[in-house]
């Protein structure tokens, strides 16, 4: 947001020192300042010396009358120079005015920064928790189908290969009973003790 000055609504503070007004202001202040000192000394020197009018003083008035009038000129002119000190310390304090109030300005405009970026965190947090829960559900859904799958496996297809096994035993028998291949024998007599150790649940 611009300042705007309410002296000339342009785009500054009102107590700043290139506002227009506020330097017509400043510059009036010192000529009417200077003016007293000035009017004081053309009026001292426009006066007529008149004898007539002015008879003599008493030596130790005269030296008084003079005193008086170059201490009346030293104060008006530590006057003026005080003045002078005070202008420039005002624009000194306006300067840093101005930069304490940029600083304020920049500080809530970083702080409203922040804030967007933790809002900007929470909703990201917020998308990763369910993210996370999706997952959780997938994994769960995935290892209830693969218990199903191993129900299936182990009540139906591991008995049929078993009553496989015993018919393909059954074949291998010549009319006395021998068998007829041993190695087809002693492989399927294998198969079926894995397949009973697999139907117990037993590793093999």
């Amino acid at each position: 947001m611009q300042p705007k000055c309410v002296h000339c609504a342009g785009n500054h503070y009102s107590n700043a020192v290139k506002c227009p007004i506020v330097k017509q202001y400043r510059a009036e202040l010192t000529k009417k300042l200077l003016s007293v000192n000035c009017t004081a000394t053309t009026e001292i020197n426009n006066l007529l010396y008149n004898p007539a009018n002015f008879p003599p003083l008493h030596p130790s008035q005269k030296v008084s009358i003079a005193g008086t009038n170059n201490m009346l000129r030293t104060k008006l002119d530590e006057l003026v120079n005080n003045m002078s000190k005070m202008n420039e310390a005002l624009d000194k304090i306006v300067a840093k005015n101005e930069k304490v109030e940029q600083f304020m300005h920049d500080k809530i405009r970083s702080d409203k920064i922040i804030a967007d970026d933790i809002e900007l965190l929470k909703k990201n947090d917020k998308t990763l928790e369910t993210n996370l829960v999706q997952h959780e559900l997938k994994l769960k859904r995935h290892e209830n189908l693969t218990t199903k799958h191993e129900d299936i496996f182990s009540k139906l297809m591991l008995p049929t290969l078993n009553e496989m096994s015993k018919v393909i035993l059954s074949f291998n028998q010549d009319r006395q009973g021998r068998s007829i291949d041993r190695s087809l024998k002693t492989n399927l007599e294998v198969m079926r003790k894995q397949l009973k150790l697999a139907m117990e649940g037993k590793i093999y």
